[in-house]
């Protein structure tokens, strides 16, 4: 297992949030935190990961930080035990579910995870980090820092931002790597192969392995999907439907409200405004043909964000609606990288135009030269510049989008060779003849 576990995250990326945190200082205070078990059903055993030993705190304290070690169970070792109820698991510790069994875990800050049947996570890194104040007098920050490795299987997480914390979250599998801050997930990992992330109330920053500058944000009901050596993500939404995981075991009831009286409600405090980017109907995949000009509508809040897409600006209104105009290049597929940003956030979402091939030349495919009919008709069809005309034998055929032409023509009705001459007129009246002998022979 051990092996196995080097050689999958041995290339991993570990995706940093756009706001990225200087390394740590000397006068850093490092407490290792726990998380409790609060609910346990079927066979799951933890362990202490096989590389723990290799990776102890000596060179964080050698730097000069101070390092607060918290209370692990004690029954936890390097072998293989049964996880139960109340116990508490940190920092390098493995997690292992069968058959029929789960698991749910909760940290100090709030955040829950629910790892279900037949699925082994680590508990890479759990952490808070309190930083040396940035100037005389102010406040030292305190960030909660979580880290979970997903193997196989699935799980579903909670990160709830609160005023004491700020929670620096992430996820990783063999695949993919996650950072949220407030919101829910929900990963799934076949062994050695796809992950599939689905998001919930709020935003999450993903990449694949090995494409640090490939960060797409899924908002809430967005979903993608990856495989491995996959470099560009499709943001899709969530099937209308889908019913979303809870964090209850099978069998665990909701535990009822509390209800509170009016008089003891504290007034609500104002909320900020979230960068938002919505692109409405836009599919993952526009079609279109070269020397097109795709147009990207959307809206972004605020209104005062900066929209771009592959690069070009937009200007919103004063109701966030915005639309920009992208010159299709030549045949094939691209993406379309559209960004907003809005002081220090930013929210990025990826789709993909696919520009079919436009044919030019004159050419005519069908009849060809010395071909037999049985019946008085004849096949016409070819290519020329899209918006042409094809004059054969009294019948007038259009040039398609996509320069291709095709129709029938009636020859005839007595027995024989006839000469079909096509000719084909551009837009700008330059004409093309070409001519075919075929025979009708009933």
């Amino acid at each position: 297992m051990s092996a196995l576990r080097s050689k999958i995250f041995g290339t991993t990326l570990l995706l940093a949030l756009f706001s990225a945190r200087p390394l740590l200082a000397a006068a850093d205070v490092v407490e290792e935190r726990v998380c409790t078990v609060t609910g346990v059903m079927g066979n799951v055993r933890v362990r202490y990961s096989p590389n723990y030993n290799k990776m102890r705190r000596e060179p964080a304290v050698a730097k000069g930080m101070a390092a607060a070690v918290a209370p692990v169970s004690g029954s936890i070792t390097g072998e293989w035990s049964k996880l139960r109820l109340g116990m508490t698991v940190g920092g390098k510790c493995e997690i292992m579910t069968g058959a029929e069994s789960e698991v749910r875990l909760e940290t100090a800050d709030g955040t829950i995870v629910k790892v279900e049947e037949n699925a082994l996570v680590e508990v890479a890194v759990l952490q808070a980090v309190t930083r040396k104040a940035k100037s005389k007098g102010a406040a030292p920050e305190t960030a909660a820092v979580a880290k979970f490795k997903l193997l196989y299987g699935s799980l579903v997480g909670s990160v709830k931002k609160i005023t004491r914390e700020n929670p620096d979250v992430r996820f990783e599998t063999p695949t993919a790597a996650a950072a949220i801050r407030g919101t829910v997930i929900e990963v799934e990992v076949a062994k050695n192969t796809n992950t599939l992330i689905r998001a919930f109330d709020g935003t999450i920053l993903v990449a694949p392995v090995n494409k640090k500058n490939k960060f797409v944000e899924l908002g809430d009901g967005k979903m993608v999907e990856l495989v491995p050596k996959q470099t560009v993500l499709l943001v899709r939404d969530v099937p209308k439907g889908y019913r979303r995981k809870g964090f209850l075991l099978k069998g665990e009831k909701a535990p009822a409200p509390v209800k509170e009286s009016k008089k003891s409600e504290k007034p609500r405090e104002p909320v900020a405004v979230k960068l938002r980017l919505d692109l409405g109907d836009i599919p993952d995949t526009l079609s279109c043909y070269a020397g097109d000009t795709v147009m990207i509508d959307g809206t972004v809040a605020p209104a005062s964000a900066r929209v771009s897409v592959n690069g070009v600006a937009a200007a919103p209104d004063k109701d966030g609606a915005f639309r920009v105009a992208v010159p299709a290049p030549d045949s094939g597929t691209f993406p379309l990288n559209i960004a907003a940003e809005s002081g220090t956030t930013a929210e990025y979402v990826v789709r993909a135009m696919r520009v079919a091939h436009v044919h030019t030349a004159a050419r005519l495919i069908t009849p060809v030269e010395g071909e037999v009919v049985k019946r008085p008709v004849v096949l016409i069809s070819g290519t020329a510049e899209p918006g042409s005309k094809v004059n054969v034998l009294g019948v007038t055929l259009n040039v398609q989008r996509d320069g291709t032409f095709s129709g029938e023509a009636g020859l005839p009705p007595r027995e024989g060779t006839v000469k079909v001459q096509v000719e084909i007129v551009n837009r700008d009246d330059t004409a093309v003849w070409i001519e075919r002998n075929i025979r009708y022979k009933k």
